[in-house]
């Protein structure tokens, strides 16, 4: 069974956040694959960087994992406990498992499992049609990278697990809000 943790910045993030990331991982006898994203020209004055869900997307699949485990580069675990804990969770393949958040920007009511913190198996996200992390974002219609994953989930009657988050940061989305009581 290979298992991998990933996460994701861009090459413009502090490192001192994705060292920090490292050596906690490291205290927990983890191996974590950072993936710094690459800048991508527009024009001769003009950078972008790639964007969180096409990452995600392409970590999958070009990956040959298992299962996956994706967190946030400053998305740090408080203690080992909470790799064995999920993976007890997602080990039957039917179960998405991490965060909750909600997208403020598109519908405060609807939570779904965050990018910043998830599991999952490969056959999962093969047996919920590879679902894109790539969305839109309107307001109307659209959905956050990950929503889509967790409704397709709960439309095929398969398993998702919400974690409490403990802390938002910044606190630029209300995910505290959507914890289960």
């Amino acid at each position: 069974m290979k298992i991998s943790i990933y996460s994701y910045s861009n090459e413009d993030l502090n490192p001192e956040i994705s060292k920090y990331q490292s050596l906690v991982f490291s205290k927990f006898g983890l191996k974590i694959h950072q993936i710094i994203g690459p800048k991508i020209k527009k024009s001769d004055h003009d950078f972008d960087y790639e964007d969180h869900p096409t990452a995600l997307t392409n970590i999958i699949k070009n990956s040959t994992d298992d299962f996956i485990i994706f967190l946030d580069v400053d998305c740090v675990p408080l203690s080992y406990d909470f790799y064995p804990k999920l993976l007890k969770q997602i080990e039957d393949k039917k179960t998405l498992a991490g965060g909750i958040q909600c997208a403020n920007h598109i519908n405060i009511n609807k939570s779904y499992i965050s990018p910043a913190f998830c599991g999952f198996s490969r056959q999962l996200y093969l047996d919920c049609g590879e679902p894109s992390f790539n969305t839109d974002r309107t307001p109307l219609l659209g959905c956050d990278n990950m929503q889509r994953f967790t409704d397709v989930c709960l439309n095929l009657n398969k398993n998702v697990i919400y974690w409490n988050v403990t802390d938002g940061g910044n606190n630029k989305w209300d995910i505290l809000s959507h914890n289960m009581k």
